[in-house]
């Protein structure tokens, strides 16, 4: 995969994958790209989202090796090897609607290099991204094994996320060295309300791509 902005982020990626297949054997199944790469709104500033899919649970000696991988990863010291993130999630999960938010994978967050357990990736838009946009590295088209994401369970999901930012926003208003106050924080603020509303998008007749939904539950409060 060749990104002009970061050229050096097709080698990290077949390092780190060949790392994990190296790592699991025959408990590796596939590696894809989530997020802004598979969105396309991959920029400088973005990290490296990614998904390992496994045909069964990682054991404790595999958390262990898989540990030594992303150290060494991240030691190649360029920007895509330091911060990649993403979880490991096995066949038996992907199709468990039950547990979509409850179940916590094997995480690695931004910039970091320890595996912790977290429900950051197991989420309806993340399924979403899989489903759709995805982009596989090595593995089984996902449509295969995925099913599709009800509008609804993505539509909820969206919501609660915009509600829950429009809270820490309005919390920070007054505050001169809050988080919303630096440029990273609304930047954030503005693409989560983006990211986390696919289904909610329209298009104008100026060709402006805007979320109604994200807009009314954020910026209501500041309507006189």
């Amino acid at each position: 995969m060749h990104n002009e902005a970061y050229p050096e982020l097709a080698s990290v990626l077949q390092q780190f994958v060949a790392g994990v297949q190296n790592e699991l054997g025959k408990n590796f199944l596939g590696a894809y790209l989530v997020g802004s790469l598979a969105t396309g709104d991959f920029d400088l500033d973005s990290d490296v989202d990614f998904l390992m899919l496994t045909n069964a649970e990682l054991s404790d000696a595999e958390v262990r090796s898989l540990q030594t991988t992303h150290i060494d990863i991240h030691a190649l010291g360029c920007y895509p090897a330091e911060h990649l993130e993403g979880s490991y999630i096995s066949t038996d999960l992907l199709n468990r609607t039950d547990l979509v938010g409850v179940e916590p994978l094997w995480f690695v967050d931004n910039g970091s290099t320890s595996l912790e357990r977290s429900i950051h990736d197991n989420r309806w838009h993340v399924s979403w991204v899989l489903h759709e946009p995805g982009i596989t590295i090595i593995g089984p088209d996902l449509k295969t094994l995925l099913h599709p994401v009800r509008t609804e369970a993505l539509r909820s999901e969206a919501v609660a996320a915009i509600r829950e930012l429009k809270s820490r926003f309005v919390a920070e208003i007054d505050r001169p060295l809050g988080w919303f106050n630096t440029r990273f924080g609304q930047s954030f603020a503005v693409l989560t309300c983006w990211d986390c509303a696919p289904s909610s998008r329209l298009q104008s007749s100026s060709g402006v791509i805007f979320c109604p939904v994200a807009g009314e539950l954020l910026f209501r409060p500041f309507r006189p």
